[in-house]
């Protein structure tokens, strides 16, 4: 689906500004807005990847030193776009 080639997409991100990881939470936001506008499911990919584009470096950067929790391939994708790991 659209969706899953979307997220594919956005995890092949090489490297991100701050900048550009604001916008790409807009996007994100705006996407998901108009697919619950048209009553789409929303792949829960999109929603974990937008949960983690809108912490703020310095909570990404607590989260990866947490030893007691899983990371997922989706948080390892942000912190690596972001240039935290």
């Amino acid at each position: 689906s659209t969706c899953v080639e979307y997220t594919q997409r956005l995890l092949e991100i090489p490297q991100i500004t701050s900048k550009g990881i604001e916008q790409l939470r807009v996007d994100v936001e705006y996407l998901l807005n108009v697919l619950k506008a048209i009553d789409v499911p929303i792949n829960k990919d999109i929603l974990e990847i937008f949960s983690f584009i809108s912490l703020t470096e310095e909570e990404l950067s607590q989260m990866l030193q947490e030893e007691n929790t899983t990371k997922s391939r989706i948080f390892l994708s942000i912190a690596r776009m972001r240039g935290l790991n």
